[in-house]
């Protein structure tokens, strides 16, 4: 037997393609495509079709976001459990800031083409539900309602009669804000986030700088939610991770919908004012007075200091806003599932920080 019949053979292992992220203005709508829908294995009464940008996963990169507004949902009244709270409602067009109109114009485009899937790909159960029930679908790009206010007194008829009084017109409160919703990635039998995170502080020698990214084991939600508050920034790596659809209407309507994973996320924590500023001025700034030095001593110890304890007042105003705005979302009803397909995604990473210290606190 020659050597050459000795040799084995082994077939080479095909690769699933890697998923180089995209950014808003490279997005194309002719390369997005979605698969047939499958019944989905983590929740039984879904089914559920996989997105897929030139036959890969459809991952893509944001710019910088700031939570001026939303955020991690924390009103009680709808979070009962830690795993309803996983996930981030971003603010599209922060106020002062230019919108991203690249990025909100994808977001429309791929509303679009996963209704039309819907109504074409959609397999015969599903077709025949939509065309008894009500379709409820629960897209990427979300818009609130302008609400009213009227700021006028309890008895309208009082004032009528009363030349003293005077009937307010109606008040246009300011529009909330467009946004999207995005989940943490998270392991389905654990319940532990696997985004991977990380963090940048600002530079404690140079105020004007950051400090280089820095990675962070954050896997729950209550330590995420601390870095992620009122006036953070933040940007993602986020993978449009499914289609899908209930399987039958529950009381005659049909939810349906878009969802977007974090596979990734820099966070810049809120600077929650100069302390350096404080301490400056907390003695007598205005000459040399030893009266005043004296009382100022006396009253050391004695009194808190009001403006301390007010220093925070417009972040809690923020923070109620927060709860009014976020609610439970179409999904909160069902525990985060883990990704159906498992492609590589590939992130390049931050650079890691020179420093061997570890850096306090500002």
């Amino acid at each position: 037997m020659s050597q050459k019949n000795n040799q084995k053979t082994t077939k080479a292992i095909p690769q699933k393609p890697k998923a180089k992220p995209i950014t808003a203005t490279e997005f194309n709508i002719k390369h997005a495509s979605f698969d047939e829908f499958i019944d989905n294995k983590h929740v039984k009464k879904q089914f559920v079709s996989f997105p897929k940008y030139n036959k890969g996963e459809f991952v893509f990169v944001t710019d910088w976001f700031y939570m001026e507004t939303y955020g991690i949902p924390n009103n009680p009244e709808y979070i009962k459990e830690d795993f309803q709270k996983q996930k981030i409602r971003v603010p599209l067009n922060p106020n002062g800031q230019t919108p991203n109109l690249a990025f909100i114009k994808m977001l429309k485009e791929i509303d679009t083409l996963a209704l039309e899937n819907l109504v074409t790909q959609a397999p015969a159960k599903l077709k025949a539900a939509f065309k008894k029930a009500t379709k409820d679908f629960s897209g990427l790009f979300k818009s609130p309602e302008e609400e009213l206010q009227v700021d006028i007194e309890d008895d309208p008829e009082a004032q009528e009669t009363d030349p003293k009084k005077k009937t307010e017109e109606p008040e246009t409160k300011p529009k909330k804000l467009d946004y999207f919703n995005v989940k943490f990635d998270t392991d389905f039998e654990t319940g532990n986030i696997t985004t991977v995170i990380y963090v940048t502080r600002p530079n404690p020698d140079d105020p004007t700088k950051d400090l280089p990214p820095v990675r962070e084991n954050l896997t729950n939600i209550n330590d995420i939610e601390k870095l992620i508050t009122w006036r953070s920034k933040i940007r993602m790596v986020v993978k449009l991770a499914k289609l899908w659809s209930n399987k039958a209407p529950e009381k005659g309507i049909l939810k349906c919908g878009l969802t977007l994973k974090v596979k990734q996320i820099e966070i810049k924590p809120s600077e929650k004012g100069n302390m350096a500023d404080k301490d400056a001025f907390r003695d007598y700034a205005f000459g040399n007075n030893a009266n005043c030095e004296e009382e100022s001593n006396a009253k050391d110890g004695e009194e808190t200091n009001d403006a301390d304890n007010n220093a925070n007042n417009e972040e809690n105003k923020s923070d109620k806003d927060n709860s009014e705005n976020n609610s439970g979302g179409e999904e909160n009803s069902i525990p985060s599932e883990a990704d159906e397909s498992s492609e590589e995604v590939v992130v390049e990473a931050p650079k890691k920080s020179p420093l061997k210290k570890k850096v306090g606190k500002n």
